[in-house]
């Protein structure tokens, strides 16, 4: 469980590559950010209406999961609807800079949380069972599909000699 909230939250930190064990724990990770989430919901709804709530439990859940999701998000973006070979697309989304797709898509994104926390007020137990699938179908994802690159955050799991050459990198 360490390996995966050291993978997947800046609160633990570890030099460590993790193992491809972590990927079992990734749910079990995901629903502590989403208790953590439904926590701080709370917290704000009681004291705000649901759109400054909402913003207050969007910005913990960047903080709570160091903006992986949202960096891999605008980094599949840029690469994904680049106008360019299958070879550059890959250098694209390795690049450390951000694209206007990149951007716009993390625009959408985060309004649309904003819009749903705000418009459902979700129950914490809907937030961590949220989080619990999403990192459930990321692990999958992982354990199921080839990577696109042999260095790269997730080469861990699948190639763990690219992976530390990646985290070294």
């Amino acid at each position: 469980m360490r390996e995966a909230l050291a993978f997947l939250t800046p609160v633990i930190r570890s030099d460590a590559v993790p193992s491809a064990d972590a990927l079992a724990c990734f749910p079990a990770a995901g629903v502590a950010i989403g208790a953590a989430e439904g926590l701080i919901w709370q917290i704000a709804r009681g004291r705000w209406p649901s759109l400054p709530a909402a913003v207050v439990v969007a910005g913990a859940d960047v903080a709570l999961t160091g903006a992986l999701h949202l960096d891999g998000l605008a980094d599949a973006a840029d690469g994904l609807f680049a106008h360019a070979s299958a070879k550059d697309r890959l250098s694209i989304m390795a690049a450390p800079d951000i694209g206007t797709f990149g951007a716009v898509a993390l625009g959408l994104a985060l309004l649309a949380r904003v819009a749903a926390l705000s418009d459902l007020a979700p129950s914490p137990l809907l937030l961590a069972a949220l989080s619990c699938g999403s990192r459930s179908v990321m692990a999958g994802a992982i354990g199921a599909l080839p990577y696109a690159s042999d260095a790269g955050l997730a080469s861990v799991f699948s190639a763990p000699e690219a992976g530390a050459r990646a985290r070294r990198a």
